[in-house]
């Protein structure tokens, strides 16, 4: 439309210039191009908004692949479908085809008619098509008529108003360029009369004697017509214009630079931005089909908006680990495009959002630094797809250090093309917002790299070490029955310098106060930091103790703790489960998600038991899974301390209805604590 607009408004600016200075003068070969330059340019000086000359290039980097999906939820929700609307774009796309059509049309039938005109025989038409010439019976003699039919010919004028007709023809509603097409078709005759007017009386008297005897035709170059006979026969004993005034036509080299410039003017983002939001601007005129406000859909917006999110700060996480949603924004950039929100297509990735859900859990590459420091929580990413499919200007709006957020970044940077999101019947820029949660507190040395030659140790020896631990602690509480395993696993980091920190123990042991204790008297203590290469390096370490009854720390225990595990493993476990677990047709008809939790417990022989349906979304989803984890059968069972116990879970799965079908994932289990027989 943009386009359209610039070349209409240029010809509209040339053809003024050429009525105010040129149209009088009786230069008539540099009037003609002058016309036919005036076409020209209009048409490539818009040209630099469809032309990219930047030579900026994304490097894409290959990524390991890594099997995370035992490790991360990606969980995706999108926005609902806007209702349908009217908008001004929505009339004038088909009007103006309608009006390409129809003078298409008339452009045919006037080639059709000329055809028949060339093939049938006349006394007094003359006239010349392309190379072609064609004289009336009554004029094939007429030396003059043939001659001025010859200039036509040779100067090739049938081409000039073809390309004037074809300019119409896309370009239908200006009314300028019938004047361009009568103007440039008069300054063929005045070519071909000045030539020819050897006797300008004689050539006068010629031209109004034939003018009586012909009618007009607009495709071609007649020898003489009624319409430009005046005009004519004023110009051939007009006074030669003088020469000086040939200078005039340098006031046309401002336009030729500007359309040298046009290029590199429109590719700007300013220029670009401009135009984006110009043409976004008419995109999005609405047109109210009532004067009643509650008649209008909702959803729909007349210009872009700002979407912010409005959440406390501990809602925050929640929010972001539960959505991948395209987001509104309405801002400038540096490709100079807006980004809308509620498209009529939302772009898409290859294969779907689930397909891309689990390319992330594959690809995504843990840095060490995060590993080493046991990070948990959410990442989130913002990057916009482009409307050939691209992915772009990313930024890391939420982070939890170690490199997290760049490794999130680089991984994205290598997708591949996604199905561009469409907006009013054009391809749009649509801004997404992909929160990645991550844990890896559990991941510990086992996922170092670095492997020391000499462990970490305390400056007393464990032997003594213990002893010590054993008389500083101070019980916060007695040990009573329901303690059913009085153990606690401290972990912690001896850095280089041999001191203790970065503390964390498992969230199933006993309470915070017992765990709090042994931190303060660990970090009183003096270690040997561990060695790689004879240099002293951070490390990881662990200090294990139990109680026995009466509340005493039991000297030189060793903690045999095997958990229980599902055959095939617990990712096999929770591919299974997304496998078989049904999401309600009711749900889906209803454009509804929820979630499921189960709890359950794996018994001393590994049989899952003791169900409890915690959370269900729509009846019958609990009992669904609860038969799913039947049915997979039994677990390698729990053993502490060379025994059988009963160990406790939870599962539970996020059921999200998503462009148009239902979306299950299983989130990690939670538990594995041992109870009481």
């Amino acid at each position: 439309m943009v386009y359209l607009i610039l070349v209409n408004v240029s010809l509209i600016v040339c053809y003024t210039l050429y009525s105010l200075f040129f149209k009088k003068l009786t230069f008539f070969q540099w009037n003609r191009y002058y016309l036919l330059g005036a076409l020209i340019i209009s048409l490539l000086i818009p040209v630099g908004l469809f032309v990219d000359i930047s030579s900026n290039s994304v490097l894409e980097q290959a990524l390991p692949t890594i099997d995370l999906h035992t490790m991360m939820d990606v969980d995706i929700i999108a926005f609902g479908t806007q209702e349908s609307q009217y908008y001004l774009i929505d009339f004038l796309t088909p009007l103006y085809g309608v009006g390409v059509l129809v003078f298409g049309l008339s452009l045919l039938y006037r080639l059709y008619r000329l055809r028949l005109i060339m093939e049938s025989e006349h006394d007094w038409l003359s006239f010349s098509f392309f190379n072609k010439i064609f004289l009336g019976r009554h004029l094939t003699d007429n030396e003059t008529i043939l001659s001025h039919e010859l200039v036509h010919v040779k100067q090739g004028h049938t081409y000039d108003i073809i390309l004037v007709e074809l300019v119409r023809l896309f370009n239908w509603f200006n009314p300028v360029l019938y004047f361009y097409h009568k103007e440039l078709k008069f300054q063929h005759e005045c070519i071909a009369d000045e030539i020819c007017s050897e006797d300008k009386v004689a050539y006068a008297e010629l031209l109004v004697a034939h003018a009586m005897n012909v009618d007009q035709l607009h495709l071609t170059n007649e020898f003489s017509n009624h319409s430009f006979l005046k005009k004519r026969i004023m110009m051939l004993f007009k006074n030669k214009s003088q020469t000086k005034h040939k200078y005039l036509y340098l006031s046309v080299l401002p336009l030729v630079l500007v359309v040298v410039g046009s290029t590199l003017i429109f590719n700007t983002s300013k220029a670009k931005n401009i135009v984006a939001e110009f043409e976004n601007k008419v995109a999005d005129v609405a047109i109210p089909l009532s004067s009643s406000a509650d008649d209008q859909p909702s959803g729909v917006f007349a210009e872009p908006i700002s979407l912010v999110e409005a959440v406390t700060e501990s809602q925050e996480e929640t929010a972001a680990t539960q959505q991948f949603v395209s987001q509104v924004i309405a801002q400038e950039d540096t490709v100079g495009n807006e980004i809308f929100t509620a498209v009529e297509v939302v772009p898409e990735p290859p294969g779907g959002f689930t397909t891309f859900r689990k390319w992330i859990a594959d690809n995504y590459k843990y840095p060490h630094a995060a590993i080493d420091a046991g990070v948990k929580g959410t990442v989130q990413i913002s990057f916009i797809v482009e409307r050939d499919g691209s992915l772009t200007t990313f930024e890391i709006k939420k982070d939890i250090g170690h490199g997290t957020g760049e490794a999130a970044v680089e991984m994205l940077k290598n997708v591949e093309k996604w199905s561009p999101g469409i907006q009013n019947g054009r391809k749009v820029r649509v801004a997404f917002t992909l929160p990645i949660r991550l844990d890896l507190t559990h991941m510990g040395s086992a996922q170092e790299d670095v492997k020391p030659d000499v462990l970490a140790e305390p400056a007393l020896g464990r032997a003594k070490f213990m002893e010590w631990f054993a008389q500083e602690y101070q019980l916060p509480r007695a040990i009573t029955s329901a303690d059913i395993d009085p153990y606690m696993l401290v972990r912690f980091v001896v850095n280089k310098e041999g001191k203790p920190d970065q503390f964390s123990s498992r969230a199933d042991e006993l309470e915070q106060s017992f765990f709090n204790e042994a931190v303060r008297i660990i970090s009183k203590s003096k270690w040997k930091p561990a060695l790689k290469d004879g240099q002293p390096v951070d490390s990881r370490t662990a200090v294990g103790f139990k109680f026995d009854r009466s509340g005493k720390i039991i000297p030189n225990h060793t903690r045999v703790e095997v958990l229980p595990e599902p055959k095939g493993g617990m990712v096999a476990f929770r591919k299974s489960i997304s496998e078989w677990l049904i999401y309600p047709k009711e749900m889906i008809s209803k454009k509804e998600g929820g979630k499921v939790d189960v709890y359950f417990e794996i018994a001393k022989d590994g049989t899952p038991s003791n169900f409890k349906i915690l959370e269900e979304p729509y009846p019958g989803v609990g009992k669904n899974l609860v038969e799913i984890i039947q049915k997979y059968g039994k677990w390698a069972p729990g053993i502490l301390d060379g025994k059988g116990v009963v160990t406790q879970y939870s599962v539970s799965a996020d059921l999200t209805f998503m462009l148009g079908a239902g979306v299950i994932e299983v989130k990690g289990l939670k538990g594995g604590n041992f109870i009481k027989s």
